[in-house]
């Protein structure tokens, strides 16, 4: 009897173990991915079947085609030989993939014969707290080990619902970048963002009527010029150098709601908005201006394709629905397995890579208060370019580093007949809301 319960015991106990290591990712959980890859193979054909001689006849035996699993670091990264019947599923395995382990596929790898998968699993267990997100050498850390580059990769579109946390995502970076510069707001429905208008380190720099928003805009496409003046006329003016080897603090302009405020253009003030946002958004990387762009839909009647293209960083959160999901990251990820999961601050990010993954924003604890937090700051990082004027050869300048494509988006952008376009499709278009 106490042999059988040693033995009960011991049974008992390896299964635990093998349950713990599946939970977190170690050899047994490794192994079970392989069985399910294994099984999908078998089930969907993609293995040949070879007839051989037994004592008592035949018998079919299965071969599979060369695959490897490997972790690597924090991926899962399964590679599939190529050149064989099977050439063009496995070039397709991404989705698949990503739909069996609820993985997020964020890089795909070629080398001649051979394509790998890197796969993030367990992705909420890579959330960050709020107070451990930084703005560090032109990067933000947003999950443990995901950064986004804003120096490189610059500019953000944020989409997604009421609910979804797009607000507190929105108030994360506003923190983050008033740590290491200026952030100007504007809030043309006055909700959200618009409560921070009174606190001190906030004065001037938010803004929420449709004037007030044009002059925003206007004044940060006069800073962007003044900064590269300024980096221009520096003693140790360096080719090819961008903002922060001047030691200039970024420069940051987040509007949300922009299909509220767009939407209610005209055709004057639509002209009047573009000609500064398209030069912001084109050229405002090396000087260190930013834009941030937040909307419930990403639609081409609120945001045209020149200016969601540029918007390089991509983000959405929430419940959204196919359309919005390619509204958001456009056709190249028509194959992407967008799910939606439950809880707030959970969606997908594309941090310029042009391969959307799952993204858990920055988590907030109960005790954090953001207007308390705010409150700490009683000034913005900020130069002082009040004495500087802008000559006609600094207008000069920056027209010399517009490219004839992006010229010509422009010109396209604030033609009449686009913008007529617009205003038709806008009068005929349904209200479509977010799932």
């Amino acid at each position: 009897m106490f042999s059988l319960f040693l033995l009960l015991l011991n049974f008992c106990a390896s299964i635990l173990v093998i349950k713990q290591f599946r939970l977190k990712g170690g050899y047994f959980s490794r192994l079970q991915r392989c069985q399910w890859l294994l099984k999908y193979l078998i089930k969907n054909n993609l293995v040949e079947t070879k007839k051989k001689k037994t004592e008592t006849g035949t018998k079919e035996v299965i071969q599979l085609p060369k695959f490897y699993y490997q972790k690597k670091d924090s991926l899962d990264c399964f590679t599939f030989e190529l050149g064989g019947k099977n050439h063009k599923e496995f070039l397709m395995m991404g989705s698949v993939l990503e739909e069996m382990f609820l993985g997020d596929l964020v890089e795909i790898d070629r080398k001649p014969m051979l394509v790998t998968y890197k796969l993030l699993l367990d992705t909420i267990s890579r959330r960050l707290s709020i107070r451990e997100v930084k703005a560090k050498n032109g990067s933000i850390e947003i999950m443990a080990g995901v950064f986004w580059d804003y120096d490189k990769m610059p500019n953000m579109l944020i989409s997604g619902g009421i609910g979804g946390g797009k607000t507190y995502f929105i108030y994360t970076l506003i923190k983050v970048f008033m740590e290491v510069g200026t952030v100007k707001i504007a809030d043309p429905k006055k909700s959200d963002l618009g409560v921070l208008a009174d606190l001190p380190a906030f004065k001037g720099h938010v803004v929420m009527e449709k004037e007030e928003i044009f002059r925003l805009l206007e004044d940060s496409f006069e800073m962007m010029i003044k900064r590269y003046k300024y980096m221009r006329e520096h003693e140790n003016y360096t080719m090819g150098k961008n903002y922060a080897f001047y030691e200039m603090p970024p420069y940051v302009v987040i509007v949300d709601e922009w299909a509220a405020f767009f939407s209610t253009l005209d055709y004057k003030e639509t002209e009047r908005v573009l000609k500064v946002l398209m030069p912001l958004i084109l050229q405002g990387r090396q000087s260190g201006v930013y834009m941030i762009i937040a909307l419930q839909r990403p639609d081409a009647q609120s945001l045209p394709n020149g200016i969601r293209d540029n918007l390089l960083a991509k983000v959405s959160l929430g419940r959204l629905s196919e359309l919005g999901y390619k509204m958001t990251y456009g056709d190249d990820n028509k194959n992407k397995s967008f799910v939606n999961k439950s809880g707030v601050g959970r969606g997908y990010l594309d941090i310029g890579k042009g391969i959307p993954q799952e993204l858990y924003s920055p988590f907030v604890p109960e005790d954090f208060d953001f207007l308390e937090e705010f409150s700490k700051f009683d000034h913005m990082i900020e130069l002082d370019f009040e004495s500087m004027r802008i000559t006609g050869r600094d207008r000069e300048m920056l027209d010399d580093m517009h490219s004839t494509e992006d010229e010509m988006k422009i010109r396209k952008m604030v033609s009449e007949e686009y913008q007529r376009k617009r205003q038709e499709k806008l009068d005929e278009a349904s209200d479509i809301k977010i799932e």
